[in-house]
């Protein structure tokens, strides 16, 4: 049996992801973590809220316009999942 040097079982290995920053939408201290909150308009898959704890990713959501029924767009619906995810963060939940 052969050995074929191009071989890896592993698969190369993907480009690292960019950061693609966003609009701040709140941005707070709490303890020595430095919490902020980050919309990104993905276009026609809709927006997308994230959070990031020392620049680092946390949690986040895309809210689509299909899936924005109790909210006018999908960037009312961004900020309201935004908000309640600020206060449990403050609660700290």
């Amino acid at each position: 049996m052969s050995r074929d040097e191009n071989y890896s079982p592993f698969g190369p290995m993907p480009a690292p992801r960019l950061y693609e920053p966003g609009e701040l939408l709140f941005e707070f201290v709490q303890g020595h973590t430095r919490i902020r909150c980050e919309l990104v308009d993905r276009g026609e898959y809709g927006i997308e809220a994230r959070i990031l704890y020392n620049e680092e990713h946390r949690i986040s959501h895309t809210f689509a316009p299909w899936h924005c029924v109790p909210f006018a767009t999908p960037r009312a619906a961004a900020i309201a999942w935004a908000e309640k995810e600020r206060k449990a963060i403050e609660r700290g939940n």
